[in-house]
Parts: structure tokens; sequence; C-alpha cells
């Protein structure tokens, strides 16, 4: 009866462990079936997250190309009304340079009457003083001569 007992239990035990490798292997191939789907999950998401990135990135560098280009467009105004003003600035300087130009002209001709008169006056001074210088001299001679008569 051992020997039978014995026979049933090796034969039960043979099913058992073919039964339990069969599990086994089974339960191997799911869990490398998870483990595979879980990483292709997982590379999609890191991928949807750096795609997220990417999106986030986008939207920052665009929000800044906005930024900046607005501040351009507020130079660029700026600059057409700073050369409008120059252009306003450089008109009046000629017109001045004008002005100056003219006036010193009218300076420059003044100036040369004023030396012409200056040495009409020195020249009639100097007559002057000779007329009276010989005045003076006839007078004496005049008087002296009075004198001795």
């Amino acid at each position: 009866m051992d020997g039978k007992i014995s026979s049933i239990l090796g034969k039960h035990h043979k099913d058992y462990v073919a039964t339990f490798n069969e599990f086994m292997t089974t339960v191997k191939k799911d869990l490398r079936e998870k483990i595979d789907s879980l990483e292709i999950i997982d590379t999609e998401k890191k991928k949807s997250d750096d795609v997220e990135n990417l999106k986030a990135e986008r939207n920052f560098f665009r929000e800044e190309a906005i930024r900046l280009n607005n501040i351009c467009k507020t130079l660029a105004e700026a600059n057409q009304d700073l050369i409008r003003d120059n252009k306003y600035k450089a008109i009046e300087i000629k017109h001045l340079m004008k002005k100056w130009k003219e006036s010193e002209e009218a300076n420059r001709q003044l100036l040369s009457e004023l030396e012409k008169n200056l040495k009409s006056i020195k020249i009639l001074e100097a007559n002057k003083n000779h007329m009276q210088s010989k005045q003076t001299n006839n007078n004496f001679k005049s008087n002296r001569s009075f004198l001795f008569v």
C-alpha cells in the first residue's frame, strides 16, 4: 500500500509540478507583457511630458517674442519721432545759420564803415589839433609883436 500511495503521490506530484511550472510560465509571460506595457506607457508619458514642456517653452517664447515686438514697435515709433524732431531742428539750424551769416555780413560792413569813420575822425582831430596849434602859434606871434611895438 505504501508503494501505491507513493506512486499516486509521485504521479500527483509530477502533475502538480507540471501544472505549477505551466502556471508560472503563464505568470512570467503575463508579468513580462505588463512590464512591457508599463514601459510603453512610461515612454509615452515621458514623451507627453516632453511635449508639454516643449509647449510650455513655445508659449513662453511666443509671449516673449510678442513682448519684444511691442517694445520694438514702441522704440521704432519713438525713433521716428526723434527723426522728425531732428529734421525740424536741422531746418531751424539752417535758418539760424543763414540769419547769422546775413548778420555777420552786415556786421562786417558796419565794422568797415566804423573803421572808415574812425580814420576820418582821427584825421579831422589831427587837422583840428594842427590848426589849433597853428592858431596858437599865430596868436602867440601876434601877441609878441604887439608886445614889441
